[in-house]
């Protein structure tokens, strides 16, 4: 057969109906006047997200340089290789699939059971208290680093995870810059990452840090970090408390609760689950969820956010549709909605189903990335790397302590990087309503201060503008006619 009559057929045989739609850009209330200010630039827009250097503070680079040459040996650079290696062999296993990763060696799988029911598995009395004595023999079970290895953790993390942090905070500082926490608690603390992080932007606020990681290795290198960053203010270690286990009272209630690079360590959904929903119960103003940027650490974090809607959800519809005539029950519903209530404050500008878990999206996953500079641990010509995470911060209603402006909820936000050409630009967003849109600005075609905007914006930066769909071309779907051949 005639090449190209094939190539004609199975271009019919697969053509579909294809929709394009062209997009209507309208900036937000007062940016017009904002753009024609000569001192305002287009870079340095309310919505940009671009802030960290990519270096660690000049104490706590001191204080892991003098660690690093306390434990390196010669063992230590193929060390610090391994514990890098690790975070790229975490797979995730549905329990109704067959993974392809059963016969890969050297892999950490997480289990994912996305037809496991928390609130049922609450109601078992029994179930709550298993998960307790579960993380505590998980204590006796664990392989714990020693102290050779949390030197070699320290020199391969230390910088990414300080990097990755600082993003996420600047996240919350520009969405709510009058948000000022007086307590953080930090589950997986690890060597005190996010101690330090969070000093660089509240440290004038922040009274008291809750600390809670099980090896005690960890916890005291991260005091040893402190100490030896810190000479002029010892005093800092009065306020943050170190703790082996997860406390299982909601009490005290804590104005930033962070779990970073943690939720992997567990294998399965019951787990995961149990933790953030107790992490959410300890929150009075943000809870903030980080993961590598990889597909186990996205559906991590998916299936948390899922869960926490899922909670707010299910009390607001209990609100609408309770005709109870007791006021005491009344009372108690908007009581459950004031204590667990919330929303997402970033990096989602909608509370709806994540696009990227939709089926058409289903090989794709949300992520961001930093820059940051490693630290020399013998290595030759250590360079600036990159490190991609995905993330998650939910906003607690009903605190009278943090009230929430919520100016930029819904704004787009760019979750891939920009494509900037010669006199256009193509950027992909996730919008308010719920879904991606890829758009296309030209020099000619589209407004001034529009196409500046967009080409000068960077991957994660938030667009103060709505998007609308203006037209739409259809090309109609064609079918293969079927001819009589002479026999």
């Amino acid at each position: 057969m005639n090449s190209f009559l094939f190539k004609s057929i199975i271009d019919n045989l697969c053509r579909r109906r294809t929709i394009r739609y062209k997009h209507n850009f309208t900036l937000k209330e007062n940016f017009t006047e904002f753009f024609e200010n000569v001192d305002n630039k287009y870079r340095n827009q309310p919505g940009n997200r671009r802030l960290f250097s990519g270096k660690l503070p000049f104490k706590l680079h001191f204080a892991a340089t003098s660690v690093i040459n306390k434990y390196r040996n010669k063992n230590f650079r193929r060390k610090v290789k391994e514990i890098e290696d690790d975070f790229l062999r975490i797979f995730v296993n549905r329990e109704s699939e067959q993974q392809q990763q059963d016969n890969v060696e050297n892999t950490k799988k997480i289990n994912v059971d996305e037809s496991f029911d928390y609130e049922m598995a609450m109601k078992n009395i029994g179930f709550k208290q298993e998960m307790q004595e579960r993380h505590r023999t998980l204590y006796f079970e664990k392989d714990f680093y020693n102290n050779h290895e949390c030197a070699s953790y320290m020199a391969a993390r230390l910088p990414a995870n300080f990097a990755v942090l600082s993003h996420v905070f600047n996240e919350i500082r520009n969405e709510e810059p009058d948000f000022q926490p007086t307590s953080v608690f930090d589950f997986g603390s690890g060597i005190g990452t996010t101690i330090w992080a969070a000093d660089h932007y509240w440290n004038k606020t922040i009274q008291e840090y809750f600390c809670v990681d099980m090896n005690e290795n960890m916890n005291q290198l991260s005091r040893e970090l402190l100490q030896r960053g810190t000479l002029n203010d010892e005093h800092i270690l009065d306020r943050i408390f170190y703790r082996q286990f997860l406390p299982a009272k909601h009490f005290p209630s804590y104005d930033l609760v962070v779990s970073a690079f943690s939720l992997l360590e567990m294998e399965d959904t019951r787990n995961r689950l149990y933790v953030v929903e107790n992490l959410w119960q300890k929150t009075s103003g943000c809870l903030v969820l980080i993961e590598h940027g990889s597909k186990a650490g996205f559906q991590a974090i998916m299936e948390a956010r899922n869960f926490l809607l899922q909670i707010n959800r299910k009390i607001q519809l209990e609100q609408q549709q309770s005709n109870l005539p007791n006021q005491s029950d009344r009372t108690e519903i908007d009581n459950r909605l004031l204590s667990i209530g919330g929303s997402i404050m970033a990096p989602c500008p909608h509370d709806l189903i994540c696009p990227r878990q939709s089926i058409l999206n289903k090989k794709s996953y949300c992520n961001f990335g930093v820059h940051y500079q490693p630290l020399d641990y013998g290595q030759t010509n250590p360079r600036i790397k990159s490190e991609k995470f995905t993330f998650l911060i939910m906003k607690k209603h009903g605190n009278h302590h943090h009230c929430w402006k919520e100016e930029q909820k819904n704004w787009s936000k760019i979750i891939e990087p920009v494509v900037s050409k010669a006199g256009h630009a193509i950027c992909r967003i996730c919008d308010n309503d719920g879904l991606l849109k890829q758009i296309i600005v030209s020099k000619s075609k589209t407004d001034k201060h529009v196409y500046k905007c967009i080409k000068s914006a960077r991957w994660g930066d938030k667009l103060p503008m709505d998007v609308n769909e203006c037209t739409v071309d259809t090309e109609t779907e064609t079918t293969l006619t079927k001819t009589k051949t002479d026999e």
